[in-house]
């Protein structure tokens, strides 16, 4: 049948979410999939969601770490990397070393993928929490995902806020990635400041405030989006 030449012909997108334990990737990638149910394999969970990605639909596969991350980036199995099309860094703005420890994963990640076509977000999360409890401004979070060559996005999970921008920032990504191309060098720069409250004041206090990605996308664009696959067939 036609409808399912159409399923066959749809490509698979495969992502992968890296950080370090507990910044919330698994309660990122349930709210991009939409609730959908996890499919484990090979020490690893995913989520599948077909959307649209430049001119047609893909199935997007969301991987997750199922909580390995916590042994270090090296304890990941190289075929959590392979064949990945995208990536999702993603830190929790209260936790210092978490944001220090994309370098790491950064690291582990251009052994794979450096030079090749490849998509990356930076997922800055908790990003409603007071001003005091923030250890890493905007403008560091721009600052690291410039250069990681990445795209930069702020959300909390907790509440959903900005999530669905996060996927879409993704998607268009992926629609209109080249070769990527992260420095070394600049990650490590924008990483190894000290980062606490009175250095949050002073970026506040100096930053031009421009987060990419603004809190609410326009509705029309919105329509375009399929809902999450459903985990059963008819």
């Amino acid at each position: 049948m036609p409808i399912n030449r159409k399923k066959k012909m749809c490509p698979e997108l495969k992502v992968i979410a890296l950080g370090d334990a507990r910044v919330g990737k698994t309660s990122l990638l349930k709210a991009l999939a939409g609730g959908s149910s996890a499919t484990a394999t090979a020490g690893v969970d995913f989520r599948v969601r077909v959307s649209e990605v430049g001119s047609g639909l893909a199935k997007i596969q969301l991987w997750d770490t199922a909580d390995q991350e916590k042994y270090g980036a090296c304890a990941l199995p190289a075929a959590y990397f392979r064949h990945a099309r995208a990536a999702l860094l993603v830190f929790d703005v209260t936790d210092g070393n978490s944001f220090a420890n994309v370098a790491r994963w950064a690291e582990q990640l251009q052994s794979f993928h450096n030079g090749r076509e490849f998509s990356v977000v930076l997922v800055a999360n908790r990003s409603e929490v007071s001003p005091l409890k923030r250890l890493v401004s905007t403008r560091r979070g721009q600052q690291l995902a410039r250069a990681l060559d990445a795209k930069y996005v702020e959300c909390n999970t907790l509440d959903g806020t900005n999530t669905e921008q996060v996927f879409e920032l993704l998607t268009d990504a992926m629609a209109t990635t080249s070769s990527w191309s992260p420095s070394s060098e600049a990650i490590a720069a924008s990483v190894k400041d000290e980062v606490t409250p009175a250095k949050i004041e002073t970026d506040s206090a100096n930053a031009e405030w421009s987060v990419p990605v603004p809190m609410e996308a326009p509705q029309d664009h919105y329509s375009r989006r399929v809902a999450p696959v459903s985990s059963t067939t008819a």
